[in-house]
């Protein structure tokens, strides 16, 4: 076990809070971004957000929260940053080795400016003008080269393109300002709850799981409450009085000592192994999300059955985290459903949060309750779930009015061939995201009907999608 001792003092949080108002954008800050984004209304930026805060005389931090918000409001697209100058060096002009951008490569080595300002700074921008390929296109190319080993390369002047979509020009000042006084007020809350931890005199273990719901009972023996090994090594450690290498030569001695006396007592090492043995059974669910791998699921699924409630959490949370195997993962939906109503709040908050991930319809009547949940952390994450699903729904329809792409699965089966026969849909947007799902009973027939029919009606279902009869 490793222990460690948390220095603490009240200036520490002043200086904390005053970190979280200053990353609160006032209005006038807003408003500046605002104005310099809506210049380009339809166009794809490249914004060096260092170099706007500076032009702004804005804290760079402020901007990039300022844009994280507009994005999730749907005004702007951000990608990933790019270069847009580039110093090369050619070692040979064999680019036949290429695996990818051959052609673009040979396109680009061949151009007239990019030859004339080799082994000096290319400006990308001119070169996409000049090719007519984009600029994250040749960022790829050029990188791709550098491996190969054609070119040396250094890049500079780095960006992040930023799509401003028309939606920019009716981003509602107040309900911008209103989701950072939320976010200011959440997280000046979660210093107090700190706070109150860190100067309460109960079991810390005690207090962090009652915070979240959980049931404990008895010394921890591992916080400085109950610990008394830990609180002989914070003496003196107090405010910052002693530095980290003081609190190693004033206390190690003396902790290490009053160790071996404590572990005398035989005691101690049965309560050691009865922890590491309930840890171990605790964690398996933890283990399982952390293998990655679908072929899990159904075993998880079977965790949230557990009576252990830190079992059910640790369930939920891998389920979450295997969201992107679809159409797999959404055989956990009826059980993480039930699981919205758990005793547990903490098993409710994590269940939410995976229904974010896996963005299924069904479970939005359940999350709609959690909105009057007696714990506030529950209620933020099923707002921010409901918002998710929504949005995932939103985003989809648009993408059938692009005509972009939709992904259907389907089965039926029998059970005896003729026999009672079932069928099963999904329908996902591109990216994987759940928009429709249908199940029904037909009747009795054969395993091959069954499967037509399964086809026939997810056709059906994904008409108003296409927009067709």
């Amino acid at each position: 076990m490793a222990n460690c001792i948390l220095l603490y003092s009240k200036e520490d949080e002043r200086k904390l809070r005053r970190l979280i108002k200053r990353n609160t954008p006032s209005t006038k800050q807003i408003k500046a971004v605002l104005d310099l984004l809506r210049q380009g209304v339809g166009k794809l930026i490249y914004m060096n957000v260092k170099r706007i805060a500076n032009d702004l005389k804005l804290d760079e931090v402020l901007i990039r929260l300022i844009l994280h918000h507009l994005e999730r409001m749907g005004a702007i697209k951000t990608y990933f940053r790019i270069y847009r100058r580039a110093e090369v060096r050619m070692q040979n002009a064999d680019v036949k080795s290429l695996k990818y951008y051959q052609q673009d490569a040979e396109e680009i080595i061949r151009n007239a400016y990019f030859k004339k300002y080799l082994n000096s700074w290319i400006d990308l921008e001119v070169l996409s003008s000049s090719v007519q390929i984009s600029i994250p296109r040749i960022n790829n190319v050029l990188r791709e080269l550098k491996i190969a080993g054609i070119i040396e390369l250094e890049e500079r002047d780095f960006c992040t393109p930023i799509k401003l979509n028309p939606g920019i020009k009716d981003v509602d000042m107040i309900e911008l300002l209103e989701i950072f006084r939320r976010l200011e007020e959440s997280n000046l809350k979660k210093v107090e709850n700190v706070v109150e931890y860190l100067e309460s005199e109960e079991c810390k273990r005690k207090f962090i799981l009652n915070y979240f719901g959980e049931d404990h009972g008895g010394a921890c023996n591992a916080c400085s409450v109950c610990n008394s090994l830990l609180r002989h090594l914070g003496e003196g450690v107090e405010a910052g009085e002693l530095g980290f290498a003081s609190v190693g030569a004033v206390n190690i001695g003396k902790f290490k000592k009053l160790e071996a006396e404590e572990k005398m007592d035989a005691g101690v090492k049965d309560t050691e192994n009865l922890k590491k043995q309930e840890l171990e059974s605790h964690s398996a669910p933890w283990v399982l999300g952390e293998a990655r791998d679908p072929k899990k699921i159904p075993k998880l699924i079977e965790f949230t059955k557990s009576e252990n409630g830190n079992e059910r959490r640790l369930a939920v949370s891998a389920l979450g985290k295997l969201s992107i195997f679809k159409p797999l993962i959404f055989e956990a939906v009826p059980s993480l459903i039930e699981l919205l109503e758990d005793d547990k709040p903490q098993v409710r908050q994590y269940a939410a949060k995976a229904f974010g991930k896996i963005g299924s319809e069904d479970a939005l009547p359940h999350l709609k309750r959690l909105l009057n949940d007696e714990k506030p952390y529950v209620r933020e994450v099923a707002i921010e779930a409901i918002k998710r699903i929504k949005n995932a729904k939103r985003k989809f329809k648009k993408s059938m009015d692009e005509k972009k792409l939709i992904i259907i699965y389907s089965n039926g089966a029998s059970k005896g061939n003729p026999g009672a026969a079932g069928i099963g849909i999904v329908i996902c947007d591109e990216s994987g995201r759940v928009v429709k799902e249908h199940e029904e009973f037909i009747g009795a027939a054969t395993n091959n009907v069954a499967e037509y029919q399964a086809l026939i009606k997810a056709l059906e279902l994904a008409c108003p999608f296409l927009k067709i009869s």
